[in-house]
Formats: structure tokens, sequence, C-alpha cells
């Protein structure tokens, strides 16, 4: 149930920061426009996962003491694509400032997601909890503050919440990642973690094609009223995996009778 409670965490803090912005703010068009960026950066740092967290979930049930070594060699293979989706962001339309928030977003939200198997594998769901309040915290603070909200407000406060939440995962996650640098590159690493990746963009498109398309043919003001009914529904629906994804490594290791 705290795994679950962490889980829930995601999808509650963007409702209310929906809320927020759409009705204390009255900045419906903001929380509309911004859904596209939210959707460029959440398709984008799926992709640079590449099926890292069940990847290294198999791998660390076979070889538990490794966790650390394997945990950095997944991360390098997958880094060295973050160099063209930087320069992706710098030529696609935004200016200088919003394009270098995205991409602050983007290269946190990389490392966040990294950290999806450690939580797991070391059960440090109460410390994830704990970080997901401080940077939820971090993103009120900040759509509060300016007088008018507009998309590029929105894409900020984002931006400085993954910020926060990378910075606060590298401190209490530390431990479990291994505190000396291992630059290899885990060899074959794209090859044998497609299968895992494509799994998830599967379900992923799936679960949001719906979404992706009403951004593109409405407008911002019924996009933000959509994202917000889709989003609870979504929530609801994946509340089953939730529950069942800390016993993930228990059952790569036991044999298919026990299965």
């Amino acid at each position: 149930m705290v795994n679950a409670t962490r889980h829930l965490t995601v999808p509650i803090e963007n409702l209310g920061a929906a809320w927020l912005v759409i009705v204390f703010r009255q900045a419906d068009m903001a929380w509309g426009a911004f859904v596209g960026a939210q959707i460029f950066v959440g398709l984008t740092v799926h992709i640079l996962a590449w099926g890292n967290m069940d990847w290294l979930l198999r791998r660390v049930a076979e070889e538990p003491a490794l966790m650390g070594r394997q945990w950095q060699r997944a991360l390098w293979a997958r880094a060295r694509f973050l160099l063209p989706v930087v320069i992706v962001v710098l030529f696609s339309g935004y200016d200088l400032m919003t394009a270098l928030w995205v991409i602050g977003w983007i290269l946190s939200a990389f490392l966040v997601q990294s950290f999806d198997a450690v939580i797991l594998i070391a059960r440090r769901f109460k410390t994830a909890i704990g970080v997901e309040a401080v940077a939820f915290a971090a993103v009120t603070a900040l759509l509060l503050c300016p007088t008018a909200v507009d998309e590029v407000e929105v894409i900020r406060a984002w931006a400085v919440g993954s910020i926060v939440r990378a910075i606060l995962l590298v401190v209490v996650l530390l431990k479990q990642t291994g505190t000396r640098f291992d630059l290899t590159v885990e060899p074959r690493y794209l090859i044998v973690a497609a299968p895992f990746f494509l799994l998830g963009l599967s379900g992923m498109l799936q679960s949001k094609m719906d979404l992706y398309m009403a951004n593109l043919y409405l407008d911002h003001l019924e996009v933000a009223r959509y994202q917000v009914i889709v989003n609870t529904f979504i929530m609801l629906q994946a509340a089953g995996a939730f529950l069942v994804v800390p016993f993930a490594r228990t059952l790569y290791r036991a044999g298919d009778e026990v299965v």
C-alpha cells in the first residue's frame, strides 16, 4: 500500500496543480498550452528510459550485490542520447529561456526515472513520498508567485519541481547507487532492454493516445479540461499494477511452478 501511495502521489500532484492553475488562478488557457509541453517531455523521458526499470529489476534479481554498478552502466548507456534531445529542444520553437527550462526538466526527469527500480529494490517508498511532497511544495510555491500565470510560468514551476526531486533522490539514494563512479557502458544494453521499452511504450500509447489526439485537434481550454478528466481515469486504472510492482524482483527469481 505504501508503494501504491507513492505512485498515486504523481497523478494526484498533477491534478492538484491543474486545479491550482485552472480554478484558483483562473488560467485555463495556460494549463491547456502547458499540456503540449508535458506530453513532449513525458514521451521523451520514456524513450530515454529505454526499459531500464524492468531491466534492472531482472538483473538485480540475478545478481543482487551488483545493483549500484548495473544502475550506473545502464545510466551511461542511455545518457549518450541526451545531447540530441537538447539540440531538438533548442530548435523546437521555444524562446531560449523557456527552452533551457524544458531541457532542465527533461534532464532531471531522466535522472528521476532512473531511480524507480532502486526505490523498488531498496523499498524506500516512504522516502520517495517525502521527496515528492517537497517537490510539489516547490511547484505550488512557484505557481502562486506570479501575478499572471502563463504557459512559461507553468513550465518553469514543473521544471523546478523535477530538479528538486532529482537532487533529493541523488542525495538519499547515493548509498544504493554506489559512491564510486563507474563510467563503463553496459554492453548490448539497448538490445537487451528493447523488449521492456516496447512493452512500456505500447502501454503508454494505449493509455494516452486520446490525450495526444486531443492536444492536436482541440483548443487549449478544452485540452485543459480533458486532461484532468482522463488522468483521473488512468490513475484508477493503474491502481492494480501499483500493488504488484513491489514484488517484481521476487517473481523474477521464482521458478515457473511458483509463479
